[in-house]
């Protein structure tokens, strides 16, 4: 692999499933990490999974931080909005960790990607709403 870092990992939300091949590019490549944004929920302490790979974080250097909506970073050129999740809803366990998953718009040379994570259709009308409120976009959806 020519990869020898990373340098932002955005975990969307603390499903294993989510999660734990992270754990293999660190231990078994030793990959730094630089920066890691982590959804709000306090499932990220509720699997073995979870534990692990919050302790490995801490031993490379940072536990991560929490994003935020409204939040925007300048990475490696490209703009990152972060729309979801509102700060204290869906914290709760597993069956609500799919809703706290980070959603962000990313901007980069022209082209805007939207990144929902594994929400659910009512947080999904939500950010669309919003979404479609503070950018230039049209907002498709499915039939119900």
């Amino acid at each position: 692999m020519k990869a020898k870092r990373i340098d932002v990992a955005i975990l969307s939300h603390p499903h294993d499933d989510h999660v734990e091949n992270l754990i293999a590019l660190v231990e078994e490549y030793h990959w730094p990490i630089e920066r890691v944004l982590l959804s709000d929920s306090a499932w990220w302490f509720g699997t073995a999974t979870n534990r692990r790979i919050r302790e490995l974080f801490a031993r490379e250097g940072g536990a991560g931080r929490v994003g935020r909506p409204g939040e925007r970073f300048d990475w490696g050129g490209g703009e990152w909005l972060i729309l979801n999740p509102p700060r204290g809803e869906f914290a709760g366990g597993a069956s609500e960790a799919a809703n706290v998953s980070i959603v962000y718009l990313l901007s980069f040379n022209g082209v805007r990607a939207l990144f929902t994570g594994d929400v659910e259709a009512t947080v999904g009308r939500r950010i669309a709403a919003e979404l479609k409120a503070i950018a230039d976009i049209s907002v498709a959806r499915r039939p119900e």
